[in-house]
């Protein structure tokens, strides 16, 4: 399953691969998050809750930071495993300067076996498609928040 979109957010593009960089910072926008832990500056392990309706399962995803070009380019790798299913996930971002906002394009390829994967990939790609845009939504507005 492959996942693009776009977001223009209203802040400085260096700001925003540093957010996206960082994973604690990164990791907040995941749903259903549990705990977060990091393993080195470009190796984090986030452990959430993956599924549909009432078919959830805790994952616990390790994370690589690699193909950093600051401020323009990031890849996120990350695989987990959980009772009977996995996921792999890759996230490519790229931003583009356009002060004082920064256009951020990202794609995402997900693929999911085992239960999950049973239950089909129209349903599963609908989840998994909200899934990455809310990870999306929450990092632009927490980086557009009066505080950020």
């Amino acid at each position: 399953m492959e996942f693009e979109g776009s977001e223009l957010i209203r802040s400085q593009a260096r700001k925003v691969f540093d957010f996206i960089t960082d994973p604690l910072h990164f990791s907040t926008g995941i749903p259903d998050i549990q705990s977060v832990r990091v393993l080195s500056a470009d190796r984090f392990s986030v452990t959430a809750k993956l599924g549909v309706s009432v078919i959830r399962s805790t994952f616990t995803i390790d994370f690589q930071v690699s193909d950093k070009v600051a401020p323009s380019h990031v890849r996120l790798t990350g695989h987990g495993i959980s009772a009977g299913s996995a996921v792999d996930l890759e996230i490519t971002i790229d931003l583009k300067d356009e002060s004082p906002n920064t256009a951020l394009r990202w794609r995402t390829v997900a693929r999911v076996s085992g239960t999950l994967a049973a239950l089909g990939q129209r349903v599963l790609g609908a989840v998994a498609d909200r899934f990455v845009k809310e990870v999306f939504d929450s990092i632009h507005a927490m980086l557009e928040a009066p505080n950020a």
